[in-house]
């Protein structure tokens, strides 16, 4: 990714704001629709969700691609934040 986008990147990828899940596991981080409706985001044909502005959260299976992410662009400090709900 070209440096200039570096920053918001960042910015993103800390914002639980935009995150949720669907997670029937998960007790935080639901939608609207709670956390286990509507089985896996990946099964659906469509989004149900503003994709404009939200993005699906990464379940702790793949958490260390976003660590290794994060770490890569200059926030390795800001990573045991975001393990805690």
């Amino acid at each position: 990714m070209p440096e200039h986008r570096h920053a918001r990147a960042r910015a993103f990828l800390l914002d639980r704001e935009a995150m949720f899940t669907r997670s029937p596991l998960a007790d935080h981080g639901g939608d609207a629709k709670g956390p286990a409706s509507g089985g896996s985001v990946s099964a659906r044909e469509e989004p149900d969700w503003d994709v404009d502005r939200l993005v699906v959260g990464a379940q702790p299976f793949f958490r260390y691609v976003v660590h290794d992410a994060l770490a890569l662009l200059g926030a390795a400090g800001e990573i045991a934040g975001l393990c805690l709900p």
